[in-house]
């Protein structure tokens, strides 16, 4: 990536996130390399780091890697494991 690329973005942060509808696999080795290759370039520019986790535990490596924007889940996600709570309750009850 060129040296100016914060200059010609004009953010004041970059957020990694995934495509919901067609979700990749964290650990998949093409991901962490385009994480990587951001991340090195944020730190270069002084340009805050974000990024979507599913997890406290997940987001964890990213903090100590120097991530400053942590979103855990999203709301469709919380609804989801909340949903599939209530109707366990539900279920255990009946």
């Amino acid at each position: 990536m060129s040296s100016n690329f914060r200059s010609r973005l004009q953010s004041k942060a970059l957020l990694v996130g995934t495509l919901i509808t067609l979700p990749v696999p964290e650990q998949d080795a093409e991901v962490q390399t385009a994480i990587a290759a951001l991340t090195k370039t944020c730190r270069a520019t002084g340009l805050p780091l974000g990024i979507f986790a599913d997890s406290a535990k997940s987001a964890a490596p990213y903090i100590e890697k120097g991530f400053s924007l942590i979103a855990i889940s999203t709301d469709c996600l919380h609804m989801a494991r909340s949903a599939r709570a209530e109707l366990g309750a539900i279920r255990s009850e009946g």
